[in-house]
């Protein structure tokens, strides 16, 4: 006779397993009022609850709550902190209920909210092919807001697509920022070594000093790689290298050149 209160203390635990379990229980058992319930828990914040709550609608639940989604997107900003978090959730069911639109989700890419714009990016990467995905990590690295750009580094990660060094390294040069460099840099970890240098190697041409711990991680990276550069990357590292080596010294410039040599990216 408990288990109607247990079910609601659980369906405010602030802890998502507790209410995803909560949910699973009172979705499986006879008697429960099931649209209540998919109403709630539809929207909750943790997309975890979510996807369990839209895993066991029926067709009319989920068209009833892709309404819902609708609604909260269309309705008014309120000017309150959490309509970002709001829309954000409602945009993302929207998605996984199949309600994508490309033209209608794209529009969200330019919405205030930081939230919003990362779950619209994430709906727009389903769809595109291996060219709009580019184009889309390039713009959210270009994003100011570093939840965007942490996802576009994750992405990457994921897809293992990794945008051309040239097209990063423009990125970060036109809008400097530490937090941009960092994910911008975790995108090219899912590349090979020699676009790894060839970006340092350019970027410390701009910001007038290349980072020795870079260099110091791609020797150890370039030795665990069989991997041959491009003939255009090696054209660009050679040049770059020249113009870099004696300003960073040895030993350091003596290892990396010693593996430039090895792979005849340099005369010796």
């Amino acid at each position: 006779r408990w288990r109607d209160t247990v079910w609601l203390a659980a369906a405010v635990s602030p802890h998502a397993a507790v209410r995803r379990a909560g949910l699973a229980s009172a979705l499986g058992a006879s008697g429960a009022d099931r649209a209540a319930y998919i109403e709630r828990f539809a929207f909750d914040p943790s997309a975890a609850v979510r996807a369990c709550a839209l895993a066991a609608s029926s067709d009319a639940e989920r068209a009833r709550t892709r309404a819902a989604a609708a609604r909260a997107l269309d309705a008014p900003d309120a000017g309150r902190a959490d309509d970002d978090r709001r829309r954000a959730i409602a945009l993302h069911t929207l998605i996984a209920l199949g309600g994508f639109d490309e033209r209608a989700t794209s529009r969200w890419l330019r919405a205030p909210g930081e939230r919003t714009r990362a779950v619209a990016y994430a709906g727009c990467w389903q769809r595109a092919d291996a060219t709009g995905r580019e184009a889309l990590v390039l713009a959210a690295l270009a994003d100011d807001a570093p939840r965007v750009q942490r996802w576009a580094a994750r992405a990457v990660q994921r897809d293992g697509l990794v945008p051309h060094w040239r097209s990063l390294l423009d990125v970060v040069v036109n809008a400097q920022s530490g937090r941009r460099l960092h994910s911008v840099r975790r995108a090219l970890g899912s590349a090979s070594p020699w676009w790894r240098l060839a970006f340092e190697l350019a970027l410390g041409e701009t910001t007038g000093g290349v980072d020795r711990a870079r260099l110091a991680s791609w020797c150890f990276d370039v030795d665990r790689s069989y991997a041959m550069p491009a003939s255009a990357d090696a054209a660009a590292i050679a040049a770059a290298w020249q113009r870099a080596s004696s300003a960073i010294g040895d030993p350091l410039a003596g290892a990396v050149g010693s593996r430039l040599v090895r792979f005849g990216v340099i005369a010796d």
